[in-house]
């Protein structure tokens, strides 16, 4: 793919950066579904202060 953009202005770089792109977003929605981790990056203030009885 790299020897392609420089050589050429070529659509198909284009597709193939296109996918990559969606491959990886797919991947990170699915990983952040499966774990929980933007929950585990909140403060812990947020999460162990936040009682009802307040």
């Amino acid at each position: 793919m790299w020897g392609t953009t420089e050589s050429t202005l070529d659509i198909r770089v284009a597709a193939v950066s296109g996918v990559l792109i969606a491959v990886v977003r797919t991947l990170m929605l699915l990983m952040e579904r499966l774990t929980g981790l933007t929950g585990r990056m909140s403060s812990p203030g947020e999460r162990w202060n936040s009682s009802p009885n307040r």
